[in-house]
């Protein structure tokens, strides 16, 4: 049988490797610059809001009545009071990728260039035809 002293010890060097491993991390310094991964196919770019293909927005086309002023009327020769107008309705984004298509930060270089060949070699099936990664270097 154990003693309690050989319990409290094995207790202490538990609890000091439990510590030791809930330490942050100090092996991803980020100091002056940052890689990021992104794919550049999910980067938006600015278009008009009604046919932008990068927002995946639906439109449909409602008719609305309008009060018509009566000099107005005159003019166009109309006698009813109120006209139809067609006014285009754009429903809120689709897409809910990263404006900048990032997908994962990293403090340097080595790290991104892993995360990207493991996503690819757990992903390959399910990717698409225009899915790739970048890396690029941001400058603090």
């Amino acid at each position: 049988m154990t003693s309690i002293d050989e319990l409290q010890e094995q207790l202490q060097l538990m609890q000091q490797q439990m510590a030791s491993m809930l330490k942050p991390k100090d092996n991803l310094p980020i100091e002056d610059e940052l890689f990021l991964v992104y794919n550049p196919h999910n980067v938006r770019v600015w278009c008009s809001k009604l046919d932008c293909p990068h927002l995946g927005r639906e439109s449909r086309v409602d008719m609305v009545k309008q009060p018509v002023d009566e000099e107005a009327a005159k003019a166009m020769g109309i006698e009813t009071e109120e006209v139809e107008v067609p006014v285009v309705r754009v429903s809120e984004p689709k897409n809910g990728a990263h404006p900048l298509g990032i997908i994962a930060a990293f403090g340097t270089e080595r790290e991104a260039i892993r995360f990207v060949e493991k996503y690819y070699r757990r992903n390959r099936e399910l990717m698409e035809d225009n899915f790739e990664l970048c890396i690029s270097k941001l400058l603090l």
